[in-house]
């Protein structure tokens, strides 16, 4: 791998194109390290189907050390953030020299011939960068020539509605760039190479030297026995961030009830007062003080990596940590806290838990530490108890009540593909069957493949509460559909119009009349249409997403906007008949079933 920054080498390496590949592919990343964890997680996934794709990455050199260890990077092109982009936000010669600097960098880029550019920034700023650099085909998202946002395919605009709109759904960000990028793949290079189920792990994903940790690590190496279970103390934002006295209390619980545990404790320099009071807790609890290991303000990335690859378990709330471990095979308990959807940013793989607290409650350390040790023990039990047996025989029932427990599982191809998160309890609520109805419609649209109708809920999962909301649902949906459809059928009305007209810059009072009345009809249902997404959660996703279609409507005449914008109508009302049929197929799974008795328990 090639790793290239500012300077004459990177004009140099980047100018010629080297010939290895007539396929090549630039990914911009710009993104915080979360984001460039999913980012390479997908990259990976899609070196293994395609090797013969080089492929480069653009990040900022904050993430340095993360990318310098990935030989199946051909290269890696870092953006100088603190001497470009932030002097660009002053005034004086101090922003003269950063534009000077940043046309020599960016020179370095739009010199090769790219076949792809993918923007997976999904930022403003990161759309101007990426409608600078030539290529054939471009994702995500640019800039039209008035300077406008532009969404280039059907996964961004999917990611502008919903995702980017907290808008719950249940595809991983992970797996839509994988698909997103695979999809354009395939369409040009024809189909990828069969690797199986083959996984993206730490297998050939990071390079370390062997048996470089350092002396603060040393205790890893001591005692084959020796379990670890690692702990992230910190998270980018203080809505993510987690209680000192929920740490200590967990720690407390495995420490005390599990003697073949040890515990490490990650996070930055900003956390060395909560680990401080751990580790001083440890006394007060007449333990072992080397059974906590207290990594906090100490580790690099490298350090970081390797140290979390050591650990059986890793309890975080921080996306970044969970990413990396689900990476190196590392299991994770992920505490979902604050506005950040989980089944976007979870962890990745099989056999990871989330714990999510109820709205207006807290995740509970009874609950994080029976998470746990129902987990670490599935050898044992084969997870033929469900979880909600496990809270009672801790007797933590009403703690357990306040919090929502989910599994990770990675579908089989012919289920979709991708990892779900399934619910380990019985009442799923409204805002969970919706997302989970939003990812097969995004499949639907995207993928041109919809799952059987119920494929991922069961009788068990269902509630009173819930079919109380679907029976409101229902009559919501039909409104929805008859209104998509009259839309629809405005919308080509106005195209019909528009092919008789032999200019449409200057046409006959009667035809102008004639196309303002069907527009003024058009107009009352898009906003019948947002009226409809207000009146229930269930139908957000699609008001979202109508706004966005008619807002990147392409098409150089009306008559060619009026057919793109029936098509736009026809897909909402496609999704709207696929949660129909999700309504109906819940309510009728939810009615009672008369059970057939056995002659032998009839008597004579």
């Amino acid at each position: 791998m090639e790793i290239l920054s500012l300077g004459d080498r990177q004009l140099d390496a980047l100018a010629r194109d080297n010939g290895k590949s007539d396929w090549n592919c630039l990914v911009i990343q710009l993104g915080v390290l979360s984001d460039v964890l999913q980012s390479l997680m997908a990259l990976k996934a899609i070196h293994q189907l395609y090797p013969q794709v080089s492929i480069a990455l653009v990040v900022r050199d904050t993430h340095r050390s993360v990318v310098s260890g990935l030989p199946w990077l051909e290269s890696v092109i870092f953006l100088p953030a603190q001497s470009i982009v932030e002097p660009l936000l002053g005034n004086g010669l101090e922003a003269s020299e950063s534009i000077r600097r940043a046309a020599k960098w960016l020179a370095t880029v739009v010199t090769r011939r790219w076949r792809i550019v993918a923007n997976w920034s999904y930022s403003s700023s990161s759309s101007y960068l990426a409608s600078l650099i030539p290529a054939e085909i471009r994702l995500g998202y640019l800039r039209k020539k008035d300077k406008s946002l532009h969404c280039s395919d059907d996964w961004s605009l999917y990611i502008r509605g919903v995702i980017q709109e907290n808008i719950r759904q249940n595809i991983h960000l992970t797996d839509i760039y994988t698909t997103q990028l695979l999809t354009a793949l395939q369409i040009h290079c024809g189909d990828p190479a069969d690797v199986g189920n083959e996984p993206v792990t730490s297998k050939g994903f990071f390079t370390a030297e062997p048996g470089s940790l350092s002396a603060v690590t040393q205790p890893f190496a001591k005692g084959l026995s020796r379990k670890w279970v690692g702990i992230q103390l910190g998270a980018g934002s203080k809505e993510r961030r987690w209680t000192l006295q929920g740490w200590r209390s967990v720690v407390s619980m495995i420490l005390k009830r599990h003697p073949d545990y040890h515990i490490v404790l990650f996070g930055l320099e900003s956390d060395l007062p909560m680990a401080r009071e751990i580790t001083r807790s440890i006394q007060e609890w007449g333990l072992e003080s080397e059974r906590v290991l207290s990594l906090v303000g100490k580790t690099d990335f490298s350090l970081w990596m390797e140290s979390v690859g050591q650990c059986q378990w890793l309890i975080s709330p921080e996306t970044a940590a969970i990413h990396l471990a689900s990476v190196l095979g590392t299991r994770v308990i992920a505490l979902s806290i604050g506005p950040r959807s989980f089944e976007e940013a979870g962890p990745y793989g099989n056999g990871h838990y989330v714990l999510r607290a109820h709205k207006g409650s807290e995740i509970t350390p009874e609950a994080v530490y029976a998470v746990w040790a129902y987990a670490s023990s599935e050898w044992m039990h084969h997870r033929r108890n469900p979880v909600e047996t496990h809270f009672k025989q801790l007797g933590w029932t009403a703690e357990y009540l306040k919090t929502e427990v989910y599994r990770s599982r990675i579908r089989a191809v012919q289920e979709g593909g991708g990892v779900v998160y399934e619910r380990q309890q019985s009442g799923l609520d409204v805002e969970s069957w919706t997302a989970l109805i939003m990812g097969q419609i995004a499949r639907a649209w995207n993928c041109g493949w919809t799952a059987p109708v119920g494929q991922e809920i069961d009788r068990q999962s269902l509630n009173p509460d819930l079919v109380r909301e679907l029976r409101k649902v229902k009559e919501v949906v039909e409104v929805f559909i008859k209104v998509t459809s009259k839309a629809e059928r405005l919308s080509k009305d106005i195209a019909t119009l528009c092919i008789g007209l032999k200019s449409e810059q200057v046409m006959e009072l009667a035809d102008r009349d004639r196309i303002l009345k069907v527009s003024k009809k058009l107009a009352r249902l898009d906003h019948l249409i947002e009226r409809l997404g207000k009146l229930h959660p269930t139908l957000m996703g699609l008001s979202a997403m109508a706004k966005i279609f008619l807002h990147h409507l392409p098409g150089n005449s009306l008559a060619e906007v009026s057919r793109n914008s029936a098509q736009a109508y026809a897909r909402l009302a496609q999704a709207a008949d696929l949660l129909q049929k999700w309504v109906v197929f819940t309510m009728n799974l939810a009615r009672p079933q008369a059970i057939q008795r056995k002659e032998s328990d009839l008597g004579t």
